[in-house]
């Protein structure tokens, strides 16, 4: 007998679907779940001073799900922090992305880019060397204390044949880019840059492009009396109260899949309105149904929707005890496989492939397992009053 049913019962969706652009898939991100930076995809870059700063790994730091730079002062000093992937993952062509918050000052500002490692080595050939990708600049103020922080700037450089820097920018609208977070993005193909914000194009850029690999950074930079104006009199304040930070909630690298697209978008007519997959997909954006119910002291049950894989009972098995756990798939919706991170890294029907015939944008993030398992435990804490 399981005993008498405890009136309990906790349900929670979570939203972690990662949404490509048309005709890209995932190939690599980093969703700063963790507590520390992930070494194996980044390292702390041009440690030391620079500018009117000092790079130091204690300006980086994780936690809640996101990766956050702090620039403060101390001892009279500056500090801010810088990370790269330089070595560690380097692609040409293809969708970067970042969801960023901003939180700068006067004196100081952030960036995500994307650099090359020979950016003045070929000087008047940006197509061999690479060049400079700013896919997104932020400054609170100008040199002039014009206010700029609803704004974005994105910008290009390169190596011309006199070894001059040679530069080409776009300062948007106020976008209202000082409130939140917000998604930028910079689609390369061999023809052009085309930059984003918020899924909306706001700048392109033709020749020159950059034919090499290149790697990604983020980073916050102090220069007093520049181009983001004068260091306040007082500093940032310390490391504990700066209020001054680049937040990252993710940073993702789409390839292209011809493939792919084809799969969504089958036919070379216009789509009706109201009859595309691909349109369809887009708009409804997946949830993941999780319900738990607690019975009496003598078992748990937990509902998982869509196709979930092995590997979530087996870990929840572990985790929270396996003679008064029973976990289940096919609850409340069935929406898409939901693969644990084995799964999507090995790819295949279950990681990835499926997900065209349940008229879906593209593969999960690759955050989804320990999303799911985080809210799991929250909700087995909540019906077993833990």
């Amino acid at each position: 007998m399981l005993g008498r049913l405890a009136a309990v019962c906790a349900v929670a969706a979570l939203d972690v679907c990662a949404a490509p652009p048309p005709g890209y898939r995932l190939a690599w991100a980093d969703e700063f779940d963790g507590a520390t930076l992930d070494t194996n995809k980044w390292s702390y870059r041009g440690l030391g001073e620079r500018h009117d700063a000092v790079n130091v790994p204690n300006a980086v730091s994780l936690g809640g799900g996101h990766l956050t730079i702090t620039t403060y002062t101390a001892g009279g000093k500056h500090y801010t922090g810088m990370i790269g992937t330089e070595g560690k993952f380097e692609r040409r062509f293809g969708y970067w992305e970042a969801r960023l918050k901003f939180e700068d000052a006067s004196g100081q500002w952030s960036a995500f880019w994307i650099q090359t490692p020979t950016f003045s080595q070929l000087p008047g050939d940006p197509a061999k060397a690479g060049m400079e990708i700013d896919v997104v600049e932020h400054r609170a103020v100008d040199r002039h204390d014009k206010k700029l922080s609803g704004q974005a700037q994105h910008t290009v450089h390169w190596a011309g044949s006199d070894k001059a820097v040679q530069s080409r920018a776009c300062l948007t609208g106020d976008l209202g880019l000082d409130q939140g977070f917000h998604t930028y993005g910079c689609e390369w193909t061999e023809t052009a840059y085309r930059f984003f914000v918020d899924d909306k194009l706001t700048w392109t850029a033709s020749a020159p492009v950059s034919e090499r690999n290149q790697y990604v950074i983020l980073s916050s930079e102090v220069e007093d009396h520049s181009w983001a104006g004068s260091i306040p009199a007082g500093g940032y304040g310390s490391r504990e109260t700066s209020q001054t930070r680049l937040v990252a909630d993710y940073v993702r690298f789409y390839e292209r899949s011809s493939a792919r697209r084809e799969a969504t978008q089958p036919s070379q007519e216009p789509a009706k309105a109201g009859n595309s997959p691909w349109k369809a997909g887009v708009a409804r954006t997946p949830i993941t149904p999780i319900q738990v119910w607690q019975f009496g002291q003598d078992l748990t049950f937990v509902a998982l929707g869509g196709e979930a894989v092995v590997d979530y009972s087996m870990r929840l098995k572990r985790e929270l005890g396996a003679e008064q756990l029973w976990v289940a798939g096919y609850c409340n919706d069935l929406f898409a496989y939901v693969p644990s991170l084995r799964v999507l890294q090995e790819g295949g029907y279950e990681g990835g492939d499926a997900m065209i015939y349940y008229v879906q944008p593209g593969p999960f993030a690759p955050s989804i397992e320990e999303a799911i398992i985080r809210k799991i435990h929250d909700l087995v804490g909540q019906v077993r009053g833990e």
